[in-house]
C-alpha cells in the first residue's frame, strides 16, 4: 500500500502524543471507541520514542505512524520500529534521501512554494502542510491547486471539527490531521 492509498482510505487522522505507555494506552482506546484505524505519534516528549516503539509492537490492528520527525537520528531510530507512516513538520535534503533509500511512507513536511517544489524533485507529490490555519489555510490550498496539480495535501495545524470539513472538500486535500479528532 502507497501513501497515497493510506492516506485516501484514512482522511482522518488523530494526532497524539504520550509520555508514557499507560498514557498511550488510554489515547489507543479512545482512537478504537471513534472507530479510526490510524494514528500519529508524535515526537514531542523524552520518552515517545521509547512509547512508541512499545505501541507499534503491540497494536497490529492499527494504522499507525511517527510524527514530528525532525532530524535524521529520530528518522534512524524510528525506522527499525517499522512504522506504517512517517512524517515530518518540515523536510530536508538528509531526510528526504533517507527515505527514498529505504523506502519509507514518508510525509515531509512543506508551505512554501520554495519547499514543496524542493520536495517534489525528490518525487514526493504527498505533503504534509504545516502549520495549516497559520500560512493561510483554505485559502492558500485553493492557490495551489492550479500551481501545484500534482500534488495532494495532508493539512495539519490549527485544524479543528468547525474548520476541517473546510479542508476535507478541497480538491488537492487527501487527509487532514488533528489532536481534536480525539
Amino acid at each position: 500500500m502507497t501513501i497515497a492509498e493510506l492516506l485516501k482510505d484514512n482522511p482522518l487522522i488523530p494526532v497524539v502524543s504520550a509520555d508514557t505507555i499507560e498514557e498511550a494506552n488510554n489515547i489507543l482506546n479512545k482512537v478504537r471507541e471513534k472507530k479510526f484505524k490510524i494514528v500519529e505519534f508524535t515526537l514531542r516528549t523524552p520518552n515517545s520514542l521509547n512509547v512508541v516503539e512499545e505501541v507499534i509492537k503491540s497494536n497490529k490492528d492499527l494504522i499507525i505512524g511517527i510524527g514530528t520527525i525532525t532530524n535524521i537520528e529520530q528518522f534512524r531510530k524510528a525506522r527499525f520500529f517499522e512504522a506504517d507512516f512517517y512524517v515530518s513538520p518540515g523536510a530536508s535534503n538528509e531526510l528526504l534521501e533517507f527515505a527514498q533509500e529505504h523506502n519509507l511512507k514518508y510525509l515531509p513536511g512543506a508551505v512554501t512554494p520554495f519547499e514543496i517544489m524542493t520536495v517534489m524533485t525528490y518525487g514526493f507529490k504527498i505533503i504534509k502542510f504545516f502549520p495549516a490555519e497559520a500560512f493561510g489555510g483554505v485559502k492558500l490550498l485553493k492557490n495551489y491547486k492550479a500551481v501545484f496539480p500534482e500534488v495532494k495535501f495532508c493539512a495539519t495545524g490549527g485544524i479543528n471539527t468547525t474548520n476541517q470539513q473546510q479542508y476535507l472538500d478541497q480538491e488537492n486535500i487527501i487527509a487532514i490531521g488533528s489532536s481534536s479528532l480525539i
